[in-house]
């Protein structure tokens, strides 16, 4: 049985899951006092992907990393939802379009057998669901935070790191 105490990667994990409660309470907490904005394309598709990997990772046995992805697939579904109420409601064409292009590369990725196109597409996935944040960022700077995207690349590769598999 794995002493969870000399795994390095049971450490990487709780501060992963620290951070990124820390992180997604301040975020939500803000949202719903109307300080930050979120645009629900974004975070939905950010959510949808969260809980397409974990359910990956869950069937690959992909160790103690996986549960950060649970956290975050929990914290960005939250401010998914918060974000139809509360968020951005001036969605552009780019928005809409940026919302087609990452829900038509899911399947391709699902589908995908290759380790490297499933982590392209993944990828490629996650720029375009950013760009109706960055559009609205670009517009109205004051509605989002700049400090939940840095901390969440860190949390991001905090679990990574904890993974098995």
């Amino acid at each position: 049985m794995m002493d969870l105490f000399s795994d390095y990667k049971f450490f990487l994990l709780l501060l992963a899951i620290a951070l990124g409660l820390q992180n997604y309470f301040h975020y939500i907490a803000q949202t719903l006092k109307g300080e930050f904005k979120p645009h629900m394309f974004s975070w939905g598709i950010w959510s949808l992907l969260s809980w397409i990997v974990f359910a990956a990772q869950w069937n690959k046995d992909a160790g103690l990393g996986q549960w950060q992805t649970f956290i975050m697939a929990i914290g960005t579904g939250i401010i998914a939802i918060i974000a139809y109420y509360k968020g951005d409601k001036h969605y552009a064409k780019t928005d809409w379009a940026a919302l087609l292009c990452s829900l038509s590369a899911i399947p391709i990725w699902i589908v995908t057998k290759d380790p490297l196109w499933s982590v392209v597409l993944v990828t490629i996935i996650d720029v375009i669901a950013c760009w109706p944040t960055v559009r609205k960022a670009w517009v109205k700077p004051h509605e989002d935070s700049a400090r939940i995207f840095f901390t969440c690349g860190i949390i991001t590769a905090l679990g990574f790191l904890a993974l098995s598999t």
